[in-house]
């Protein structure tokens, strides 16, 4: 008896100990001890483990099926679908809170005006399981706030909820519903609901993500735009240990259109800017370990946006947007999970329109904690 259950905990299974196991599964557990690497015996074994409730049992078979065959199809489905079933729910938050200084906060084509700046965001995802699928909600509240212009005093909070569904070993389907508002000058700027459907996934060890959305915007009586609806499609594709053991690239593309009505605005506060457009955009991101603790970071942003607004010249406005940034983190700069990062960015928008042409540097300095 003493080898039979040394046998038994080495091959990671257990066996059925009360009366209230079925013989079914008893007479399954008993084919597998006679072939411990029997595909179909185990198989079998963990389908009928599921039957009776028994969710650990079968995700040890499922994972013992793989260690002997890693290309089996339905011991990675099932194993997936219990590890999804047995996860703990959590909770998480990012806060960051910092101080920036730009020579052209307004984005105006002349004129503009250096200002210091504060800002600052809490951010919230909560993960919890639902039977075979899981519940992810996020929210988040931020604000950005220049000393002596007032009127580009910007908060935003929202927030969307939905289920993470598994469509196969290591991809996931996030459709989620979202609500968010936000204000200007200490008055509603726009108000908005969205839908979004994310494809996630590990690739390679590296994570990659795609995104639809579409949603609804209306601005509040006190600005020139509108409202109207939007849509957009992006990705994020990581290639890790380009050059070395220790680095990244972060690519992220992108197409949006915006059918949000009434004036144009040069103004960054979010990715949505008002106004009838096209929208053709990609990041590309490089990071890598100076130190243990020290990661420096190198990227570009750029877009092309083709408005339909016509101008005084006959022709439809056009912007191109490019911004080079470089960054230093150190992790864990305090305590575990507390990094304090240092940012430039160079921003430059050129436009056939000249109210569209400006060009803006931005230093900024943050404490960031995840708990």
């Amino acid at each position: 008896m003493k080898l039979a259950a040394a046998l038994v905990a080495a091959l990671g299974f257990a066996v059925p100990l009360t009366a209230a196991h079925a013989d079914d599964l008893s007479d399954a557990f008993l084919a597998v001890m006679k072939n411990p690497t029997d595909a179909a015996a185990n198989l079998n074994y963990a389908r009928l483990a599921e039957a009776h409730d028994k969710p650990r049992l079968a995700l040890a078979t499922y994972e013992r099926v793989l260690l002997n065959d890693p290309t089996n199809e339905e011991a990675r489905e099932g194993m997936q679908r219990l590890r999804r079933e047995l996860q703990p729910s959590t909770t998480q938050f990012k806060a960051e809170i910092g101080t920036s200084w730009e020579t052209n906060p307004d984005n105006v084509s002349s004129g503009a005006k250096s200002e210091p700046g504060l800002f600052g965001s809490l951010a919230v995802r909560d993960e919890r399981s639902a039977g075979s699928f899981a519940w992810r909600t996020t929210g988040e509240v931020s604000g950005d706030f220049v000393k002596d212009m007032s009127s580009l005093n910007y908060i935003y909070a929202g927030a969307a909820t939905g289920p993470v569904i598994d469509l196969m070993p290591g991809l996931t389907i996030h459709p989620a519903i979202g609500l968010g508002a936000a204000e200007l000058d200490r008055m509603l700027y726009y108000k908005e609901a969205t839908f979004a459907t994310t494809f996630e996934g590990l690739f390679g060890g590296a994570y990659e993500s795609f995104r639809l959305r579409g949603g609804y915007r209306h601005y509040g009586p006190y600005f020139t735009a509108d409202k109207g609806y939007y849509a957009d499609a992006g990705a994020k594709f990581s290639v890790p240990r380009v050059l070395g053991n220790q680095d990244l690239i972060v690519v992220s593309p992108w197409v949006r259109w915006s059918g949000i009505s009434g004036g144009i605005t040069t103004l960054n506060l979010d990715e949505i800017q008002p106004g009838r457009y096209w929208e053709f955009g990609a990041g590309v991101d490089y990071y890598f370990n100076l130190l243990n603790d020290l990661v420096m970071g190198a990227g570009v942003t750029s877009h092309e946006r083709y408005y339909s607004a016509i101008l005084a010249s006959g022709s439809k406005r056009r912007d191109n947007y490019t911004a080079p940034e470089v960054s230093l983190t150190l992790k864990d700069a305090l305590f575990f999970q507390s990094d304090i990062k240092l940012d430039y960015a160079y921003q430059l928008n050129t436009s056939n329109d000249d109210s569209g042409v400006y060009h803006d540097n931005v230093v900024s300095l943050s404490f960031i904690y995840q708990f």
